[in-house]
């Protein structure tokens, strides 16, 4: 009886070591897959975010109004999608020195998936009718704004 009870407490033991190691890994691999950015000052950095920004802006406003009838009674079409993860692919790419492909690939593509859920949430609750033109561009791009750089969103994945 002793010698199962020892038994199952060595498993414990390793399963609670294991547990442990997966975290230390995990927290390495985060550390590993986020981008490092530096500049030289704030200023730099301040402008970097603003140009970034102002690219974002300049696509969201040109494809959104160009597809605006579709979107608010079927969501955002691919090509669509397309030109919104290639401009902020292109844009982090740029700002983080063109050093973290897959990450800028994943986070693009995570932002675009957002805002297609938060689109089709605004049509499958009639809210969607009532966005102008102006006002779909302007929701999604502080959409991405928000999820890429915002000083008042701690989850924001450019942070200073």
């Amino acid at each position: 009886m002793n010698k199962n009870i020892l038994c199952c407490t060595n498993i414990i033991d390793k399963g609670c070591e294991i547990k442990r190691l997966n975290d230390i890994i995990k927290n390495l691999n985060d550390t590993i897959n986020k981008p490092v950015l530096k500049f030289e000052n704030n200023q730099i950095f301040e402008q970097s975010i603003k140009n970034m920004f102002e690219n974002i802006k300049n696509v969201v406003h040109e494809h959104v109004i160009e597809d605006y009838d579709n979107i608010i009674y079927d969501g955002i079409s691919n090509i669509v999608k397309i030109y919104l993860n290639d401009s902020i692919y292109k844009e982090l790419n740029e700002i983080s020195g063109y050093k973290y492909f897959t990450w800028c690939s994943n986070t693009s593509y995570d932002i675009v998936c957002s805002i297609e859920g938060s689109i089709q949430s605004l049509i499958r609750t009639n809210k969607m009718s009532s966005f102008t033109d102006d006002e779909l561009v302007d929701f999604i791009y502080e959409n991405i704004k928000w999820r890429i750089y915002d000083e008042f969103n701690d989850s924001s994945i450019i942070s200073l």
